[in-house]
């Protein structure tokens, strides 16, 4: 490397050594990942108009399904995350899997840069998406952990709750029954 030129240091590849979790089980300390993260999966893959459910499908289930861990765990072990991608969940995001996830991205994105006018916001966001943060081939409540417990512990160790309303005319996420059964943790 020559001078004045930076390396992207990745995050070591045992998701479970990560100082953020601190010794606990993942879903006990949730990761959550950055804008930047949101933003360079976005460039990466060809997600326009698909909805999250289909994300899931085509660009989350296949990479992890070998080891059957979150998208964040594989990302990690594949140094395709960068240590700033993701970090402690601040927020917790409840949404509609119906949503197209670009849109949900960009609702994301605003919220963010309408939270950082307020003094008190945090220096960084790192949103608890169950779409990278869980292993979705075999999540906690399918392990010994009950569902409540795990919603609970998620919600209240983040901090915030962002639900996402697309559209404002009629927002998804109160005709989907799981995206209000989440309201009730908040």
């Amino acid at each position: 490397m020559g001078a004045g030129s930076s390396r992207v240091q990745t995050i070591p590849p045992l998701v479970e050594n990560l100082d953020i979790l601190q010794g606990q089980e993942p879903w006990q300390a949730p990761l959550g990942v950055s804008l930047k993260f949101l933003a360079s999966f976005l460039e990466k893959n060809r997600t326009k108009d698909l909805s999250t459910e289909e994300v899931i499908t085509q660009f989350v289930l296949g990479p992890t399904s070998k080891e059957a861990v979150s998208y964040v765990e594989w990302a990690v072990v594949e140094h395709t995350l960068r240590r700033e991608d993701v970090g402690k969940a601040s927020h917790f995001v409840s949404y509609s899997p119906s949503m197209k996830f670009d849109e949900l991205c960009s609702a994301l994105s605003t919220f963010v840069e309408d939270e950082r006018l307020n003094e008190f916001s945090p220096a960084e966001f790192y949103f608890f998406l169950d779409v990278f943060c869980v292993n979705l081939h075999s999540p906690p409540w399918e392990n010994g952990v009950e569902l409540e417990e795990f919603l609970r512990t998620t919600i209240r160790s983040s901090g915030t709750t962002v639900l996402v309303l697309l559209s404002w005319e009629s927002p998804i996420c109160f005709k989907n029954i799981w995206s209000l059964y989440l309201g009730t943790f908040a």
